[in-house]
């Protein structure tokens, strides 16, 4: 809050406030669809980051390197923008972007996990009437889908789950989710 308050009393251009929003609709939309990379590029990047921003004075480079790395962006792009503002507001920027970003990690980490708990809890829902229900026609695939759900969490890191139906397996007659 501090970080947006501060920037709304600097004294931008219109053309700064423009780099500034098309800054902000970035950081949003990588906080929504987090970058991966590998832990050496990443690294890599970073001090790549670090060396840029060290070189048009900023001090806590280190602290801004990593978002602006999620961010992708590159040297050439901190060397254009170092020509747009001032160090003062460039740091002030990179402050607030940071900010932004880490917000709307943030809540798309809990959307995504408020839309997980609600699967699992809708599965575990249809298993614990499952012995109470008719038989029915049932659709395997829903079946092996709900199960690897609820037990996703037994699932030793690094291990990926291929599944290749066959798309005209019919519906069985079994005891079914109701």
């Amino acid at each position: 809050m501090r970080a947006q308050n501060q920037v709304s009393e600097m004294d931008f251009s219109p053309q700064q406030r423009q780099i500034a929003g098309r800054m902000f609709k970035r950081a949003v939309e990588r906080a929504e669809k987090p970058r991966e990379l590998d832990a050496l590029v990443r690294s890599d990047r970073e001090a790549e980051i670090e060396a840029v921003l060290e070189a048009h004075g900023q001090t806590d480079a280190w602290e801004y390197a990593p978002v602006l790395v999620d961010l992708d962006v590159t040297g050439d792009e901190l060397d254009t923008l170092a020509a747009q503002f001032n160090p003062e507001q460039l740091q002030l920027g990179l402050r607030w972007l940071c900010t932004v970003h880490g917000t709307y990690s943030l809540l798309a980490e809990i959307i995504q996990g408020a839309k997980q708990i609600s699967s699992i809890v809708t599965v575990l829902k249809g298993y614990a009437y499952l012995d109470q229900a008719p038989i029915q026609a049932v659709d395997v695939h829903e079946g092996i889908d709900n199960t690897l759900l609820i037990l996703r969490h037994r699932i030793p890191a690094g291990v990926s789950i291929r599944r290749e139906y066959t798309p005209d397996l019919p519906l069985i007659m079994a005891y079914g989710v109701s």
